[in-house]
């Protein structure tokens, strides 16, 4: 597996301009942890992983984690069963890299499609968030 390095999270807009600052970013994962938000309301309509492949051309993009509390990133599993972590991006070998990853820290990957489905799993954060679903209750995604 390629080594991991580095990590980003700006804010907001803040984004845009220090994704770029970081130089050539061709052929390195990056991993969409965000969620579209402005002026504290969530943006339905805009895919962070597709503005990343934007400001960052070249760079292998994977959107993932935007549905996970920060309280269960250190602890996804729960009575035995691994949480599952959400994964959408274009590229399957930087997605089999960071499915990798998530196992590793306890994760069950799921690959949730391309890079278009990030605009679905920012929804399915709203719907989380509105039925009530918060830190207390990781989500599963169970196979058949």
């Amino acid at each position: 597996m390629p080594r991991l390095t580095g990590r980003l999270a700006p804010a907001g807009r803040a984004r845009g301009s220090a994704i770029p600052a970081l130089g050539d970013l061709s052929g390195k994962i990056l991993i969409d942890i965000t969620n579209p938000y402005v002026g504290g309301r969530a943006q339905a309509d805009v895919s962070t992983t597709e503005l990343i492949q934007q400001w960052a051309p070249g760079a292998r993009v994977v959107k993932g984690w935007n549905h996970v509390f920060a309280q269960n990133l250190g602890s996804p599993v729960v009575d035995g069963i691994a949480a599952s972590v959400l994964l959408a991006g274009d590229d399957a070998g930087a997605k089999d890299t960071v499915a990798a990853l998530a196992r590793d820290i306890g994760f069950d990957p799921v690959d949730a499609g391309p890079a278009r489905a990030a605009l679905t799993l920012n929804l399915l954060l709203q719907v989380l968030g509105g039925l009530g679903l918060g830190p207390d209750r990781p989500l599963k995604i169970l196979p058949r």
